[in-house]
């Protein structure tokens, strides 16, 4: 089993470095006309 770590300023998982991406979206702050363009794409 590979084990989650972090060596100096990267993640490692199982002795390769790995990239580790979030977001998130407040859709009642998105203007209208925008949210409709992406949400039907």
């Amino acid at each position: 089993m590979a084990v989650l770590t972090y060596k100096g300023s990267q993640f490692m998982y199982g002795g390769e470095p790995i990239r580790i991406l979030s977001g998130a979206i407040h859709y009642f702050r998105v203007v209208p006309t925008i949210g409709r363009i992406g949400y039907s794409s």
